[in-house]
């Protein structure tokens, strides 16, 4: 299939960018991963950043589809943007389950394949559950101190939170697609094979990476520079700060990985 035909601030956005995602997706922490101890320890920092990804995933949906009423038709040039946003939050928060793990429910969250995942290699959900368990119950600011996160998981989470916080939909849909990790269904993909991991042994992890690459790959990564440029339109502050806001979204994110390394070197 051919790409579609960029605007000038669509690929403007995507020039700017390239550096800084040419260097979180050749991050050397991918050739770490030796053996299922480092896979495991992998796993239980990036469960983190999986997690909180939805939180700007919602957030861009209240912006672009809000579940407010009584309701009201959204600006007519945004309407594919609400189809794209609503679409991604199908996927993302509620997809179809393998048929060998359907029981009372028939879908779910990416998020919690990824904790399925977790569990058929023996990496540890502890800890994310305590956090979660304290989000609901003392806040997200209390669980952001909580001392179960692994430090360099906690960083990128409240870099993830403090941008949030700013409010500014055009920043946030910069770190949604740019920040995103296009790069992890093809390097777990790869540790599998090598470690020796097949089907057998982890059907949701393989079918959760499969399901990762089809939507992100297929459906929703060619969108989301689109995103970033109708949010931003003409106004060329707006495409500086989304520039900025994603360059420091993928600081961020080699930040993590610089030290996931450290972790595994060690």
């Amino acid at each position: 299939m051919n790409s579609p035909t960029l605007t000038a601030s669509e690929q403007h956005l995507s020039n700017a960018l390239r550096p800084s995602l040419n260097a979180v997706e050749s991050h050397p922490v991918f050739g770490t991963v030796q053996n299922e101890a480092q896979l495991r320890t992998f796993m239980e920092f990036h469960v983190f950043p999986v997690w909180d990804f939805m939180s700007l995933l919602k957030f861009l949906q209240a912006e672009l589809a809000p579940s407010t009423w009584p309701w009201m038709p959204r600006p007519l040039a945004h309407g594919d943007l609400v189809r794209l946003i609503n679409d991604i939050v199908t996927g993302e928060e509620s997809d179809k389950l393998p048929k060998s793990h359907r029981s009372r429910s028939t879908h779910a969250s990416h998020f919690e394949l990824y904790l399925l995942a977790m569990r058929e290699v023996g990496a540890d959900t502890t800890p994310i559950n305590a956090f979660l368990e304290m989000v609901m119950s003392h806040g997200l600011e209390a669980a952001l101190d909580a001392p179960m996160i692994p430090e360099p998981s906690r960083a990128f989470m409240k870099d993830t939170f403090a941008l949030l916080k700013q409010g500014d939909a055009h920043r946030v849909a910069a770190s949604f697609s740019f920040g995103r990790e296009n790069v992890i269904p093809g390097m777990f993909n790869s540790l599998l094979e090598k470690l020796g991991i097949g089907e057998d042994r982890a059907p949701i992890f393989h079918y959760y990476l499969k399901r990762h690459a089809e939507l992100d790959g297929d459906e929703h990564g060619p969108s989301a520079l689109r995103l970033v440029a109708t949010l931003c339109g003409d106004d060329p502050a707006k495409i500086d700060e989304a520039v900025e806001s994603a360059k420091a979204s993928l600081a961020s994110r080699a930040r993590l990985w610089d030290s996931v390394q450290t972790t595994l070197s060690a």
